[in-house]
């Protein structure tokens, strides 16, 4: 048992870092590779509506490669990944003082209870509640 926790815990860290090392890769040469391009434009777009099919013509993988090497990479399927970022994003915004309906704009929803709801499982509290506790 305690042999299977320990994979675990390595695999998880090996998905943080190779995150962190694909999100530098694309800041530094987004032409490197497909994953690394399709990350590129999903850190350029966040704002924007963002098409599976779009992101697998950028990676130049059919849409089932994508969400393999997605999962093999992250953890998680693109749209989720997308979802993690804009998240990510709020919480700087917010944290920089945005607003809250704003903030929910400028990261790409457009409904802020939905947004508030999505925050709220990521994070367990609400934007409110994440701004009124952070960096006052």
């Amino acid at each position: 048992m305690l042999e299977f926790g320990v994979n675990e815990l390595v695999a998880r860290m090996f998905r943080q870092q190779g995150r962190g090392f694909l999100l530098q890769c694309a800041q530094e040469n987004p032409n490197q590779s497909g994953l690394v391009n399709v990350i590129s434009h999903v850190e350029q777009c966040l704002a924007e509506t963002i098409d599976i099919d779009q992101l697998a013509r950028i990676a130049c993988m059919s849409r089932s490669k994508l969400y393999q090497q997605f999962k093999h990479c992250f953890g998680c399927g693109p749209m989720e990944y997308i979802q993690q970022r804009r998240l990510e994003k709020a919480c700087d915004l917010i944290r920089k003082g945005n607003s809250i309906t704003q903030t929910c704009y400028d990261v790409g929803y457009s409904n802020p209870s939905h947004f508030s709801r999505l925050f709220h499982q990521q994070y367990g509290m609400s934007p409110r509640e994440y701004a009124a506790r952070s960096w006052v």
